[in-house]
C-alpha cells in the first residue's frame, strides 16, 4: 500500500499540467541588440498558439507641398507555435509553425513587423511600446507591454 500511495505520488508529479493562467513572460524593457527572453506558458498542451507584436513608429515624410511632418506607422508581426507538453512555448528555441519570420530566434519577433492599419486596434499604444499578445482559437489570452530602448554603445 504505500509503495501504491509512492507511485500514485510520482505519476502526479511527473503529469504535464498548464498551468492556471496564461501569461506571456517577456522583459518590462528590451534592449536592442541583446537576446530577448521570451515564452509563454499556460496553454493547453499541444495547442496551437499565435503571438503577436504591434509597434507603433514615428518617421517623418515630406508632403507634396514640400513640407516635412511626422507620421505614425503601426507595425505588425506574428507567428504560430505549437505548445509543448507543459503548455509552454519558448520562442527563443522553436521555430513558428507560420508567421512573419522562420528562424528560432525570439528578436524576430520585433523586427518581423509589416505596416498595418491596426491605428483602430492598438490607438492608444505609445511610440517605443511593444503590445504582446498571446492568442489561441481566436481568443485573446495574454497582453503585455514592453517597452523597446536603443542599447548604449558600448
Amino acid at each position: 500500500s504505500g509503495l501504491m500511495g509512492l507511485a500514485v505520488v510520482l505519476a502526479l508529479v511527473h503529469t504535464p499540467v498548464a498551468s492556471a493562467e496564461p501569461r506571456i513572460d517577456a522583459p518590462d524593457t528590451y534592449l536592442t541588440g541583446a537576446p530577448l527572453p521570451l515564452r509563454v506558458f499556460g496553454i493547453e498542451p499541444g495547442a496551437e498558439a499565435r503571438i503577436s507584436a504591434t509597434r507603433r513608429l514615428t518617421k517623418w515624410t515630406q508632403g507634396k507641398d514640400g513640407q516635412w511632418r511626422e507620421v505614425s506607422v503601426v507595425l505588425v508581426s506574428w507567428g504560430e507555435f505549437r505548445a509543448d507538453r507543459t503548455g509552454a512555448i519558448d520562442v527563443r528555441t522553436n521555430r513558428p509553425l507560420r508567421g512573419t519570420w522562420r528562424r528560432a530566434e525570439a528578436r524576430d519577433l520585433i523586427w518581423s513587423g509589416a505596416p498595418s492599419e491596426a491605428e483602430a486596434v492598438e490607438p492608444n499604444l505609445a511610440p517605443g511600446t511593444v503590445r504582446l499578445k498571446l492568442t489561441v482559437g481566436g481568443h485573446v489570452l495574454a497582453v503585455r507591454d514592453m517597452a523597446v530602448r536603443d542599447s548604449l554603445p558600448g
